[in-house]
């Protein structure tokens, strides 16, 4: 047995242990695997398994997209949600090892380096978190990678079909989670760079970038007739308007007024309430309005957006994921509530009353912490090295890394919402750890 089949066994084993603790752990076994929208994504798969529509609480379902919950469909129809779920996400998971392998060794050509970030995401907590969860984060994060080594793929090898076969995954993974729905429009301003640097072959590109953006614009398209045809509204998903309204607006005016996020978002709430009562407005006319006022908070008070934006940001990046782990064991919840450290509050004075109130949460809190920050300390240190490659892949990956972490942040940022970032800092970190052991086992001169 190589060493990446021996990695994939032992993530296989970790991912089932979690999951079988944690059930064994939970007073109701219903909800070991509950989190979040868990119960919003299995009433939707089940409405698509005996009825075959989108549906939910007897309207077309706009807010959710379609990805997650067909893939529950097996789970529902096995007659055993979460264990079905919980098998084909850890299978997921263990995808996402070997595709963090193949990229990097796309990335780097060095199978050492490869099998280091393959070995750095098989104990990656995050990773092994999401697989008992019945949530969207797993089957996301593979289509993203999938999408990216296709793509590495297809300028390796000069094949079209890798490029196409690279439209449909990103497709797929737009109608999972909808973080990925403006990545196509910072593709078509890459490829246009691209061919200009390529202008000499600009005739072979423009054929297969055209067909490339041409089948996401339709597949994607295809949804958005969907729910013009069904309810008035031609976007994609309301979830964007409403991100943009009760979460980045209000996070503005709770910036603005010195108030929590939740009162912030009552006022928006409520003016809302009012004023389409008054008004009587279409559901589409309501969310265009949202959107275009929450932009208008944001425009109006820039300075307090980004303020509030970039504390997502560091979150994101910072939040060692304690609480999620407590949840799954059902932990008592004012215990969640000092682990879920927030970075609108005095940040290390809440660290100093979560290790006076409980040793034990502050040293998981600790051990977390210390996991993550080796990730990015040995990411951070990759992007410094002469070693590293600087070319289109490399370009591509360090592009889609950024825009993954952009787009995940302000208000809503935690550490669910970094689980697709890290198997690129793996993959950094992988490289840096073999960088660091070739000195260590180098020869002195």
């Amino acid at each position: 047995m190589n060493k990446i089949k021996q990695l994939l066994l032992i993530a296989f084993i970790i991912r089932l242990i979690l999951p079988i603790i944690a059930f064994l752990a939970s007073p109701v076994y219903e909800n070991f695997y509950i989190h979040y929208d868990s119960e919003h994504y299995i009433s939707l798969a089940k409405e698509i398994a005996q009825n075959g529509r989108f549906y939910f609480a007897n309207q077309y379902q706009l807010y959710r997209t379609p990805g997650y919950p067909l893939f529950l469909v097996p789970a529902v129809l096995s007659g055993n949600v979460e264990w079905t779920t919980i098998f084909l996400q850890i299978i997921l998971s263990c995808g996402i090892i070997y595709l963090v392998y193949n990229v990097s060794l796309l990335l780097f050509k060095n199978t050492s380096a490869a099998y280091f970030s393959a070995l750095l995401y098989t104990f990656e907590p995050l990773s092994i978190l999401y697989c008992s969860r019945i949530m969207s984060e797993t089957l996301f994060t593979f289509l993203t990678y999938l999408f990216l080594y296709l793509l590495l793929c297809y300028f390796e090898y000069n094949l079209n079909i890798y490029l196409y076969l690279s439209s449909i995954v990103l497709v797929f993974a737009i109608y999972v989670r909808t973080v990925l729905y403006y990545f196509p429009v910072i593709l078509i301003i890459t490829a246009i760079i691209y061919i200009i640097f390529k202008w000499n072959q600009r005739k072979k590109y423009l054929l297969a970038f055209s067909s490339f953006f041409g089948i996401i614009i339709i597949l994607v398209g295809a949804w958005h007739v969907r729910n013009g045809l069904l309810t008035g509204y031609w976007g994609f998903s309301i979830i964007s308007d409403v991100t943009i309204y009760l979460f980045h607006g209000s996070s503005v005016i709770a910036e603005k007024q010195n108030i929590y996020l939740l009162d912030a978002q009552k006022q928006l709430m409520e003016y809302n309430s009012n004023l389409k009562s008054k008004e009587k407005l279409t559901l589409a006319e309501n969310y265009k309005r949202l959107r275009q006022e929450g932009i208008r908070i944001i425009l109006n008070n820039p300075l307090l957006f980004l303020k509030a934006y970039t504390k997502g940001l560091f979150q994101l990046m910072f939040d060692a994921g304690t609480a999620d782990y407590l949840h799954l064991f059902h932990y008592n919840a004012k215990y969640l509530a000092q682990v879920f450290i927030k970075i609108n509050q005095n940040y290390f004075n809440s660290i100093m009353v979560l290790a006076r109130s409980s040793l034990r949460l502050f040293m998981l809190y600790s051990l977390l912490m210390l996991i993550l920050l080796l990730y990015i300390v040995l990411a951070g240190r990759a992007l410094f090295t002469r070693k590293i490659y600087w070319k289109r892949e490399t370009a591509v990956f360090f592009i889609m890394l950024l825009y993954v972490f952009l787009v995940s942040g302000g208000v809503l940022g935690n550490a669910r919402y970094r689980h697709p970032i890290m198997p690129g800092l793996s993959i950094l970190a992988g490289y840096s750890l073999h960088n660091i052991l070739l000195k260590l086992h180098k020869p002195a001169k």
